[in-house]
C-alpha cells in the first residue's frame, strides 16, 4: 500500500474523491495535474479496487468528459483510515 500511496497525485485524487464522485476535468482542476496523469491515477486506483467508473465504459478506453469516478467502499475505508494520525506510522 505504501508504494501505491507514494505515487504522484494518488493521495490528492483519493482526497478529492472522498468528497464525492467527480469527472476527470474536475479532478484535473482540483489536484492541479494533467488529464493523462489523472486518468492513469484513476486506472491504478481502480486496479486496486479503490475507485469505480460510472459511465458503463471500459477502463481500456478514454472516459467521456462527463464520466464520473467514485471511491468504492474499500476506497472510502482507506481514505477514512488515512485521516487517522497513526495510519502513517503503520505505513
Amino acid at each position: 500500500m505504501a508504494d501505491l500511496l507514494s505515487r504522484p497525485y494518488t493521495l490528492e485524487v483519493l482526497d478529492a474523491l472522498g468528497a464525492g464522485p467527480l469527472t476527470v476535468p474536475a479532478l484535473v482542476r482540483l489536484v492541479h495535474a494533467g488529464r493523462r496523469t489523472v486518468r492513469n491515477t484513476l486506472h491504478t486506483l481502480a486496479v486496486e479496487g479503490l475507485v469505480s467508473r460510472h459511465d458503463g465504459g471500459s477502463w481500456d478506453t478514454r472516459p467521456a468528459a462527463d464520466a464520473c469516478f467514485a471511491l468504492t467502499a474499500t476506497g472510502h475505508a482507506l481514505v477514512d483510515r488515512l485521516w487517522q494520525p497513526d495510519a502513517w506510522v503503520d505505513l
